[in-house]
């Protein structure tokens, strides 16, 4: 009985201690990296960022603007108005606004509305979680920062009153000084503006109170930061940018941005294509609209306080190329059923047996499940959809078509982008682009044509806007699209036709798979043709299979799955010579994603491992590839070495997804003298690790190599990210070396107690409780006996 009981313990000792990996290292071995062995170059626009405005990632996040439907254009559901309150009357009026573009604008009556609060971009959710919680949706979340100051404008006609502004916490505490402002505005619009100053650091509401006894009437409504990136220079003349979200993302140094999607350069219907005309000039002009990612809890509004011309101005600043994503006059196919219409002529042609042969062969449905098979096809011909002249008026409610005035119209604006962006100060957008801060041209080379487009309407389209922009900009590098999925049979379609006619295209590849797809594929581009288009990896991420969270969905698991493929991206650099990940950026509890590379709440920013796997990369390629083979024996480990010929370093990306740790040493062969040699690193001993608000666990770090007449010498730590540099011949002082910038303090993710707690103890505290029970029931008995 007595060992029964010790058995039950040594079970509830092991449940509660977490597993530690025993690092019994493998056999050293030992990599040639020869200078006759340098293969094809590495583009220099290699990694990138893709910035699009989903999970509040620009408007609540980058846009530094924090009042939230600042014009009073959205409705939640086509009826409340969103992030506003109001202590009385009021009315939302859309006859004489600011602008036609943004027409409508609030009244209080005399006897109305006093006091007007708006909470800024809010929290929807429990943390980790899509559980909605309906009071932090309604509850203030500007981020006020003690000591900072606050621009505030408003905009109003006929209206003479006394206006008092200030910002209070959810708790009707003051957070900043208290400003008074005679307001005299009449038939006119005019803009009024107060600087606050915060005194406290908190979550912030905007506070606006009006004398009693006064109509007033008043628009576009802003907040802005004053230590925001850009605030007050001439270059971001209408917006400002979140300073520490611009500071992470200029630290991670892309070489192009991608922007401004994604489903958002679409749009879900022909009257809300996205017009990039709509996005510049003074911010009260702008056409604000409805995000496509708003949902039944997110309330979302595009002000396009972050616009075209704040992208391209965006990429001048960090030095990167441009890369806007136009749609090609054909809204979101994914949000419109396209696949399915299409389809439903297709049955219409085919035979009851060769439709009962799809629907078990094609998709995959039993042939038991005879209720799933009736409700769909009854779906699919209840689309109306029985001749060709059915599909190509269905092709009229989601498509431009080319050769009608609309076509044309659209086919201008987008020759007046690239005017936009190329012109001369002469030319009539080139002007307005200096008129908006920047007379210089941005210098754009690339265009991208689609998102996630496939089928005959995108091809059909591709093919007219690709020759009508070629005809007048023959140097523009079209970028097309191969549909949102990594294999299949639209996939190959859409592959084989890009392989025929569009070879001087790059392609648009986008997919989302769980980390072992990373790593089960890292030969994916091996094969591709070398003759054909190029590749430009657009969206991808790895996903760790957990329950959604941040820790389960943006850990080093996945960043290493990352880093793997990327290692095989540069293999192939030959064929793809352009990759993002995706998203960028995600507000914490108002994410649509939960796969984000950046996080961030009200007052703090959350860089993921896949950040740091992004930086380290983005900052340590060469311009050329050097075939370089692991030998045998060392499963596991992913390589990839390139080489910085002007600069005279070499790199090595070496990934480790073993949880030993591995000796490697390299042995370079004609490149000359080993002058320094150091290694960046990302590991820990978790394939868990992660980082969250206030929470920082896993950063990389610099540690050092051994080096001698025999080469350089690493130790890789299991579950890891590393990068050797070694530099050689005339570099002594370590010229073009990446310097990490200053990381924060970490603490363990999984400590011994944390990993207890979490796993071990609700079923430790079981057993023991068994196993302490029957112990005393044991030793009474002896006693008695």
């Amino acid at each position: 009985m007595f060992k029964r009981v010790l058995a039950l313990l040594l079970c509830a000792l092991l449940l509660g201690v977490p597993a530690v990996t025993v690092s019994a290292e493998s056999a050293p071995v030992t990599v040639t990296l020869s200078a006759e062995d340098l293969s094809h170059a590495i583009s220099p626009e290699m990694y990138g960022i893709f910035i699009e405005d989903i999970n509040n990632g620009v408007e609540g996040g980058l846009n530094a603007n924090l009042v939230r439907n600042n014009s009073f254009e959205y409705l939640k559901n086509g009826e409340t108005l969103s992030g506003w309150s109001f202590d009385g009357a009021y009315t939302r009026e859309t006859e004489g606004g600011i602008h036609e573009n943004n027409p409508s604008y609030i009244t209080l009556p005399a006897d109305g509305a006093r006091t007007v609060k708006n909470f800024g971009f809010c929290e929807y959710y429990d943390y980790k979680t899509y559980d909605h919680n309906e009071d932090s949706s309604s509850a203030g979340d500007m981020g006020i920062q003690a000591n900072e100051g606050y621009a505030f404008s408003a905009w109003f006609k006929n209206t003479r009153t006394v206006m008092t502004v200030y910002l209070e916490n959810k708790r009707g505490e003051k957070l900043s000084d208290t400003l008074k402002i005679t307001l005299d505005a009449g038939e006119n619009w005019q803009k009024f503006s107060v600087n606050l100053t915060a005194a406290k650091t908190d979550d912030g509401i905007l506070v606006i109170e009006f004398e009693e006894g006064a109509p007033v009437t008043f628009d576009f409504v802003s907040l802005y930061p004053m230590h925001s990136y850009g605030y007050g220079t001439d270059t971001w003349r209408y917006t400002s940018l979140r300073a520490d979200l611009y500071e992470a993302i200029a630290q991670l140094n892309p070489a192009f941005v991608r922007f401004p999607g994604g489903c958002v350069a679409e749009g879900d219907s022909l009257e809300n294509l996205f017009n990039w005309k709509e996005t510049i000039g003074a911010p009260e002009t702008r056409k604000q609209t409805y995000n496509i990612w708003q949902n039944d809890v997110i309330d979302y509004n595009n002000s396009f306080g972050v616009g075209y011309h704040e992208y391209f101005q965006l990429c001048s600043d960090l030095g990167a190329e441009p890369v806007p994503i136009l749609n090609v006059g054909l809204i979101c196919q994914t949000r419109c059923g396209y696949d399915d219409h299409v389809l439903a002529l297709e049955k219409n042609e085919m035979t009851d047996e060769q439709w009962e042969t799809y629907l078990t062969e094609t998709r995959n449905m039993d042939p038991a499940d005879t209720e799933g098979r009736a409700e769909f096809t009854t779906y699919i011909e209840s689309l109306g959809i029985r001749t060709r002249a059915d599909l190509e008026a269905y092709f009229d409610t989601i498509a431009l078509r080319p050769g009608t005035p609309e076509w044309d119209a659209y086919v201008q604006d987008i020759l007046d982008l690239i005017e936009y962006a190329n012109g001369s100060t002469d030319t009539e957008w080139g002007a307005k682009r200096a008129e908006n801060g920047h007379p210089a041209p941005f210098g754009l080379r690339y265009l991208g044509l689609g998102n996630e487009n496939w089928g005959e309407v995108y091809f059909r389209n591709l093919e007219a806007l690709k020759a009508a922009i070629q005809a007048v900009y023959p140097e523009i590098t079209i970028i097309s699209s191969s549909g949102p999925v990594s294999s299949g049979e639209q996939f190959d379609e859409s592959w084989a036709l890009l392989d025929d006619g569009y070879r001087d295209t790059i392609v648009d590849e986008h997919y989302y798979q769980e980390d072992h797809w990373y790593l089960d594929n890292v030969s994916r581009y091996d094969g591709y043709d070398r003759e054909s288009a190029k590749v430009f990896l657009g969206e991808y991420a790895a996903t760790s299979k957990g329950v959604g969270t941040i820790q389960t969905k943006s850990n080093l698991k996945a960043a290493m799955a990352e880093a793997a493929y990327m290692t095989a991206l540069e293999r192939n650099g030959d064929v793809v010579v352009m990759a993002s990940y995706a998203p960028l950026l995600a507000k914490v509890n108002a994410q649509e994603w939960t796969i984000n590379m950046i996080w961030f709440d009200a007052h703090s920013v959350v860089r993921t491992p896949s950040y740091y796997t992004q930086m380290l990369f983005m900052n340590n390629t060469g311009s050329r590839y050097v075939d370089a083979q692991l030998p045998e024996g060392t499963d596991g480990l992913y390589q990839s070495v390139t080489v910085d010929e002007a600069n005279q370093i070499l790199y090595v990306k070496l990934v480790n997804t073993t949880g030993e740790a591995r000796e490697v040493t390299y042995k370079p062969k004609g490149f000359g003298v080993v002058r320094y040699s150091d290694m960046l690193t990302l590991s820990d001993r978790s394939q868990a690790a992660c980082n969250e608000i206030g929470k920082t666990c896993i950063v990389p770090r610099t540690v050092k190599t051994t080096s001698s007449e025999d080469g350089v010498t690493v130790r890789t730590d299991g579950y890891s990210v590393n990068v050797l540099r070694i530099t050689y011949g005339e570099n002594r002082t370590q010229k073009g070396l990446y310097t990490l910038p200053r990381m924060p303090e970490t603490r363990r993710f999984y400590t011994g107690l944390e990993t207890a707690l979490i796993w071990g103890i609700p079923t430790a505290a079981v057993v023991v409780g068994v196993g302490t029970a029957l112990l005393v029931r044991y030793v009474r008995k002896k006693r008695g006996k």
